[in-house]
């Protein structure tokens, strides 16, 4: 039986979205303190979206998430917050 290896992913961006197929999320923010990340995500289609937050730390130079993903605890990071609420026709989201 072969072995699953994670070779992690080049951005933290990419390490929050992951395997999820790109029409399926959005993420809308990474916040980053030093090699460990906190990315905030929307998963499936508007007006259905779901809400979620991933850890994701670096490690020799490759990004990887940690844990399983999780909904949002402390609601959305300030910086996403910003950026949604400009976006917020655009995505079509009903999320508030």
């Amino acid at each position: 039986m072969e072995e699953f290896e994670d070779n992690g992913y080049d951005t933290p961006k990419e390490a929050a979205r992951g395997d999820i197929p790109r029409q399926f999320v959005r993420v809308l923010g990474v916040e980053r303190d030093g090699d460990t990340t906190r990315g905030s995500l929307l998963t499936n289609e508007a007006p259905r979206f779901e809400p979620y937050q991933v850890g994701c730390e670096r490690r020799d130079g490759r990004w990887s998430q940690t844990g399983v993903p999780g909904t949002f605890r402390q609601g959305l990071p300030i910086r996403s917050r910003k950026r949604r609420a400009g976006r917020a026709g655009e995505a079509g989201s009903t999320l508030t």
